[in-house]
């Protein structure tokens, strides 16, 4: 360097690698720029001493600095409010926050001016965490209780995903009951073909109507429990049950 040989931002990246904080700040120095992959490459490898280093020396921030949890956490944020920084130097944090924290965390973010993301709700009921979900709901600013967005939101991501849980099941029944939610015919058939059976249950117990093809969809899928529920609950059934059920060799099913 002193002989003349440029530095780049790759020499970032090779000291951030490497947990080398000396070399970082003798980098930034000696005016090697930097850009956001700097502090991406710093969260990625969890080297929080890093990335208050960066926060506090201008480096163009990544959102996901807000991924560390517990007092790492606490720390990044003491760096941020140090700097004199505002959330549009992180303007996806709350994402961050709600996938990654607790109600604690949500609730020093919110204090300190940062904004809701417009699909909160739904991100906090797609990873079942009702708890976020309920203070989300509850403080309802910045447009972020889409609290009637929820189910629909969830029945698609299971729709895509084949995953399923108790605690996205608990954020459903949440919203439906704190919201205006509604609950469509097509979402028996996912459930049924999914297997859903306590959501299966859930959205007849609260009126629901079948979809013509639910009882179809458990046949052609294996899911004896949920065919039995839907035919001693009145789902309209056909001959193609045992049809289909028979060219999946669906023996339960039969």
């Amino acid at each position: 360097h002193e002989n003349g040989c440029p530095s780049t931002v790759e020499c970032f990246s090779l000291a951030v690698m490497d947990h080398n904080i000396d070399m970082v700040r003798y980098l930034h120095i000696n005016g090697c720029a930097w850009d956001v992959s700097v502090c991406e490459q710093a969260v990625s490898a969890k080297d929080a001493e890093i990335v208050k280093y960066l926060i506090r020396n201008g480096c163009p921030l990544s959102d996901k600095i807000w991924t560390f949890k517990g007092d790492l956490f606490l720390q990044i944020f003491e760096a941020f409010q140090e700097a004199e920084l505002t959330w549009e130097a992180t303007p996806e944090a709350m994402t961050y926050v709600v996938w990654h924290g607790d109600v604690s965390l949500i609730q020093l973010m919110r204090d300190a001016g940062f904004p809701w993301a417009d699909d909160a709700c739904v991100q906090a009921a797609k990873i079942g965490a009702l708890e976020r979900l309920k203070y989300i709901h509850a403080d309802g600013a910045d447009g972020a209780d889409h609290l009637e967005l929820v189910c629909d939101a969830l029945v698609n991501h299971w729709a895509s995903n084949k995953m399923y849980s108790v605690e996205q099941m608990e954020c459903f029944k949440y919203a439906h009951q704190h919201s205006q939610c509604k609950l469509y015919k097509n979402y028996t058939f996912t459930a049924a073909r999914d297997g859903q059976l306590e959501l299966l249950m859930y959205l007849h117990e609260q009126g629901c109507k079948w979809d013509a093809k639910a009882a179809v969809a458990a046949a052609k899928n294996g899911h004896a429990e949920c065919l039995e529920y839907l035919l001693c609950q009145g789902c309209p059934h056909s001959k193609d049950i045992c049809i289909v059920a028979t060219k999946r060799r669906q023996e339960k099913c039969l």
